[in-house]
């Protein structure tokens, strides 16, 4: 149908030579151009009309929507007319005797115009649902990264819970040298009475015999010393060891929950940015909707 459209109007005015539909955003609908960049002729019709609309703000001048734009050289004019919310018409003249008539153009841009219409509600309803596809991933993934926070605060507690398991077990070990713990309390006793009887002893050979007898007791209370302050130095290792493992181990989760909360940061702008879009080409499809039947009904109106 827009190629039909596209042969009557060059029919009609011999003088066109190259026609371009394209949208707003510099997509091309269609064109006569072949052997050419054809994005770039789109690309720069659009940042064209861009920069009209540009110079109007510069100026402190009230903006409208524009209805068309002419470029004239000595042998060329390109025409630019608005012919959708979103599309424009672009036609490319050589000039003849006479200079083309506005008017013999409209009959065909409000067919160019439906047809142009209906294709960008088809482009932006493929977008809608590519965009609510995207979105629904991103909620996906924000509800996972905020399920993986909760299940590693979850794990903070159980550390502590850990740790105090951990200390107590080896806090018993300590406690489980009772055996140990009795021969010292039996040895500083004896000792205790040996020395005792020491003072009462006045014989030498049997003052010497008791003396070494004490030292040699002596010597095995402090071996059993040694061996009680070790376990207990080692316990007290072990348990500076255990809490120190423990609170790197909090770090690390720590840092995973702070960076899954940036990026749950990230993706709510994410989200945000997409439901924006999705009201926004929900309101475009809306519109371009009513504009087409409006389109259809004084079309069927002016071939009556």
């Amino acid at each position: 149908m827009v190629l039909k459209n596209i042969e009557r109007l060059k029919a009609a005015i011999p003088e066109i030579f190259h026609i371009v539909m394209f949208y707003d955003d510099g997509t091309i609908f269609q064109t006569t151009f072949q052997q050419v960049n054809v994005p770039q002729i789109g690309e720069n019709l659009a940042e064209g009309i861009k920069h009209i609309a540009k110079l109007f703000e510069i100026s402190k001048i009230e903006n409208e929507p524009y209805t068309r734009l002419i470029y004239e050289t000595k042998t060329y004019i390109i025409l630019v007319i608005k012919v959708g919310e979103q599309s424009n018409l672009a036609l490319f003249f050589r000039k003849g005797p006479e200079e083309p008539q506005i008017s013999a153009i409209k009959n065909f841009i409000s067919r160019i115009q439906a047809v142009m219409d209906t294709d960008r509600i088809e482009l932006d309803k493929q977008t809608l649902e590519k965009e609510k596809t995207e979105l629904n991933a991103l909620e996906q993934e924000m509800k996972a990264k905020l399920d993986s926070i909760e299940l590693k605060k979850s794990e903070l507690p159980k550390l502590d819970e850990k740790l105090q398991k951990d200390e107590e077990a080896l806090l018993s070990k300590e406690k489980e040298l009772p055996h140990e713990a009795e021969m010292r309390k039996q040895l500083e006793s004896y000792i205790q009475i040996k020395k005792e009887s020491l003072q009462e002893i006045k014989e030498k050979g049997e003052k010497k015999l008791l003396e070494r007898e004490i030292k040699g007791q002596e010597k095995n209370l402090e071996i059993l010393e040694k061996v009680l302050s070790s376990t207990a130095k080692e316990t007290g290792k072990s348990i500076a060891r255990l809490r120190k493992e423990s609170e790197i181990e909090k770090e690390r989760i720590i840092r995973e929950i702070n960076f899954l909360a940036e990026d749950i940061k990230k993706l709510k702008s994410k989200t945000s940015e997409k439901y924006s879009l999705i009201s926004q080409l929900m309101e475009r499809i809306s519109y371009a909707e009513k504009e087409k039947l409006k389109i259809k009904m004084e079309l069927e109106k002016s071939l009556k």
